[in-house]
């Protein structure tokens, strides 16, 4: 493989990425609504512990550490959506 392949290969994974990223905030939003109809608050530690242990245990070994990093980073997205969404 070349690396004009192997740019083919991420553009390609890139679409999936944002096609997946713009899926899991579309829940998030009705999610928000739930949270907002149950008077639940948007930050939920345990829920955010759970996903990242989840994650960790998925990426087990060199890249465990950055998709922790990456999930928190997708969770507070998701926190800021909600928030924006029960305003």
């Amino acid at each position: 493989m070349n690396i004009e392949d192997c740019r083919k290969e991420i553009d390609g994974i890139d679409r999936e990425i944002v096609d997946a990223f713009i899926r899991r905030m579309e829940v998030s939003l009705e999610i928000a609504e739930i949270k907002k109809n149950e008077g639940l608050p948007i930050y939920n530690e345990s829920r955010e512990k759970e996903v990242i242990a989840r994650i960790k245990s998925m990426a087990q070994g060199n890249f465990e550490s950055y998709a922790e990093e990456l999930y928190e980073k997708i969770m507070e997205i998701s926190k800021r959506i909600q928030e924006e969404k029960n305003k």
